[in-house]
């Protein structure tokens, strides 16, 4: 946070050592969101900065000296005050939109909700070691936590080099400021100095709080800087089998370690078969390609994925591309696009349902047969050993137990037993009926012929505990009647397959 001294001292002592403006241009960004656009414009001189525009920056900074917990000063700056310490020498401003030029006609309430934020570009010290800069960042404060800082702090990285600068120190980063010190620490800024007890903050009056120096060096203009850095070192490192100049023992031996989790091809990193993708256009542009192949959801996008690339955070990146989706954002574009897509079936049918989906409603009604006319016309023996089965199964096991065994007498050639139709519906209860010889298939047994079947165990059959009650017990309330209906229709449906002749 150096360079505020030159809002006491005179000018002269800080005049920037550099004469040209080559190079730096208007830059503009994609936020946080993947969606918005904004643009950072350079501002050489207070001149080009629209004085309503100027108005909201200095309030914005009058504010946030309130707060008392960041910044140095005491009392809030005048107008004139802050254009000689924020524009004395290099600023930048961010607006919302890809605008060529800043617009002079937005009033004090326009810039208000279409500038999100600016930074300055100075000496940190003047004459001989002016090639020092130092900077200070602020954000429109209702439209924080949206990585705005961040890119702000990127510009100023790339911006410095050009105005000569060899050297970034951030002075004053009280230790309470958590969000400032997270982004210059995510930038490589390392901690080159401590004051003890430097801050009397607003939010902590019992004891001063220390302030910490961050430095690093600034990349040479023709370089860029490049946020994947560790992938493009690890690739070097394989193709060429040296190390980076500046890399210290530490570095070396983990540099090794991960080499052997790589390999290249045709220039391309790969991690354990998995593309690596480096550079963030190209997460985006692949992430952007496999959410349009069916505008599936995030967790499918980010498997998807996660199966043939590897980059950090890559369901965060999915997430934003999904929720800025347009077509997604509408429901009956998003029903239409899903619905060209074919999806694989997860789940399989049962026999059951297998069967019933292959019939046609029209096949279904000749199998099955007028259930009220044989429940008036056929008479129910009591005696019948079947009554404990058919006390023992749901009336829709039976009604089907009846369809197969229909579907059998149709169809001469398939040898099942009624003991498989009774092993079907209760696999894990062994089957009641079994031939007179154990060898002899050579006939397919029926509910009716008596000779072939016997009844080995009545109480082995599981009952259902209503069914079972109602009709052992011989009750006359409502549930007994219920019981005894389903029970009696159950046999009638299956004296009636009994009765129709085989082709």
């Amino acid at each position: 946070m150096g360079g505020f001294n030159n809002v006491i001292l005179s000018n002269s002592h800080f005049v920037p050592h550099y004469n040209v403006s080559t190079g730096i241009e208007r830059l503009t960004v994609l936020l946080k969101d993947k969606e918005t656009t904004a643009t950072i414009y350079p501002i050489f001189s207070p001149d080009d900065l629209p004085f309503e525009l100027l108005r909201f920056l200095t309030q914005e900074y009058n504010d946030e000296i309130a707060r008392g917990d960041t910044q140095p000063f005491f009392e809030p700056l005048t107008i004139d005050e802050f254009r000689d310490y924020w524009l004395g020498q290099f600023a930048a401003v961010m607006v919302l939109g890809d605008d060529p030029t800043l617009d002079t006609s937005w009033s004090h309430k326009e810039w208000a909700k279409r500038c999100l934020g600016t930074f300055f570009i100075k000496a940190s010290y003047p004459g001989r070691c002016a090639h020092v800069a130092t900077a200070n960042i602020l954000v429109n404060a209702g439209i924080r936590e949206k990585g705005i800082g961040r890119i702000l702090a990127e510009c100023f990285l790339a911006w410095a080099p050009k105005l000569s600068y060899t050297y970034a120190m951030m002075e004053l980063i009280f230790e309470t400021n958590a969000p400032a010190k997270t982004v210059l620490e995510s930038l490589h800024f390392k901690k080159i100095g401590r004051i003890k007890g430097c801050g009397l903050l607003k939010s902590n009056k019992d004891s001063l709080i220390d302030a910490i120096t961050y430095g690093r060096e600034l990349d040479p203009p023709e370089t860029k800087t490049d946020h994947n850095s560790k992938y493009e070192k690890i690739r070097d490192f394989i193709l060429t089998r040296k190390y980076p100049d500046d890399a210290d023992r530490q570095e070396k031996s983990r540099l090794r370690a991960l080499a052997s989790h790589y390999t290249v091809e045709n220039g391309h990193l790969y991690l354990k078969g998995k593309e690596v993708i480096m550079t963030q256009k190209e997460q985006l542009r692949i992430t952007k390609d496999a959410h349009e192949r069916g505008h599936i959801g995030i967790n499918k996008t980010t498997s998807y994925l996660c199966d043939r690339y590897h980059w950090p955070k890559i369901k965060e990146m999915v997430t934003q591309v999904v929720k800025a989706c347009p077509e997604c954002k509408d429901p009956t574009l998003i029903s239409l696009k899903r619905s060209e897509v074919p999806t694989p079936k997860l789940r399989t049918k049962s026999p059951r349902q297998q069967y019933i989906h292959h019939q046609s409603p029209n096949t279904l009604s000749q199998q099955l047969p007028d259930i009220a006319h044989i429940y008036q016309n056929t008479h129910i023996d009591s005696s019948n050993p079947l009554n404990d089965i058919l006390a023992g199964s749901g009336i829709s096991d039976v009604v089907e137990m009846v369809q197969r065994q229909h579907r059998h007498i149709q169809e001469p050639h398939q040898n099942h037993t009624f003991a498989d139709y009774a092993s079907h519906y209760h696999p894990n209860i062994t089957s009641n009926f079994h031939y007179n010889s154990p060898g002899d298939h050579s006939e397919t047994p029926t509910p009716a012929d008596s000779q072939n079947l016997r009844y080995k165990t009545p109480n082995s059959i599981p009952i259902d505990p209503a069914v079972t009650k109602s009709h052992n017990q011989g009750s006359n309330d409502g549930s007994d009647v219920a019981a005894s209906s389903e029970i009696d229709m159950a046999r009638a449906l299956l004296n009636s397959g009994q009765g129709q002749p085989r082709n």
